[in-house]
């Protein structure tokens, strides 16, 4: 779909419902654009939210996606971060290699659990209003390069059950000029 924009296009996709053996649903919404054209190989990247229908989990998965063999070549060199800013006076302590705890103060909050990628903790400042800056965290997750993807669930709560996970999303390809 074109978006009006500079000859770029996107998609905006909705849709998609599964149930898990104890009857919860999961809800997927997705989008894609190619503004990294201009990069070898002309990826694409698309985004994948999954939202459980009691609200204990969301599910986001990143992807890029290139159109033949060199630029898959090409996508695997540079590295590709997909980062979740948190807000000013919240922090982020590593649980264990995959788990990182949303925390304000000594509250949990929520869990990241980094199912794809790798992650680490980055420095960051939030423009609380023009001019002034806030310190900050975000969760940087490395997509991971052989496959240009990541996935992390997010949970609320200590009780949060485990997400339904629906099947895989149908990404179009970008298609050879």
């Amino acid at each position: 779909m074109p978006d009006g924009g500079a000859g770029g296009d996107t998609a905006f996709g909705a849709g998609g419902c599964a149930s898990d053996a104890g009857g919860r649903t999961a809800v997927r919404i997705s989008a894609c654009h190619d503004g990294y054209a201009h990069l070898p190989g002309r990826p694409r990247h698309c985004r994948h939210w999954e939202w459980a229908s009691d609200g204990g989990c969301l599910a986001v998965s990143d992807e890029l996606a290139a159109r033949h063999a060199f630029a898959r070549w090409a996508v695997q060199q540079a590295p590709s971060v997909a980062r979740y800013h948190l807000a000013p006076g919240l922090t982020l302590a590593q649980q264990d290699a995959c788990t990182w705890r949303v925390q304000a103060g000594s509250e949990l909050l929520a869990t990241a659990h980094v199912e794809e990628g790798r992650a680490s903790v980055e420095a960051w400042q939030h423009a609380a209003a023009f001019g002034e800056l806030q310190d900050a965290c975000t969760l940087a997750v490395a997509l991971d390069p052989r496959t240009g993807r990541s996935r992390v669930v997010w949970r609320w709560g200590a009780t949060a059950l485990p997400c339904p996970r629906l099947p895989e999303p149908t990404v179009e390809r970008p298609t050879a000029n």
